[in-house]
């Protein structure tokens, strides 16, 4: 769960990939919530499963996920951007 929420690096290059490199660090996802459960290998749910000899459970997450509408105003389509102005 810390690797997914940690900062990653990533390039950008442009919408249409043409563009001047650019790299960026920055965490989008946030854990809201999580529930960890053990699995039951001998329930008809898991019994086609191969999970190996080690212990397995089940993981629920609620994230939260940053999204930036102006970083995609480039490729928005114009009826989404005047949908969106009327708000």
């Amino acid at each position: 769960m810390q690797q997914l929420c940690s900062a990653k690096q990533h390039r950008f290059r442009g919408f249409s990939g043409e563009e001047q490199e650019q790299v960026f660090k920055h965490n989008q996802i946030t854990i809201l919530e999580s529930d960890v459960g053990s699995i039951d290998r001998k329930d008809a749910t898991h019994n086609l499963y191969r999970y190996g000899d080690d212990a397995v459970v089940e993981l629920d997450l609620i994230c939260e996920y940053v999204f930036n509408k102006n970083g995609y105003d480039e490729i928005k389509p114009e009826s989404i951007k005047e949908l969106l102005s009327k708000e």
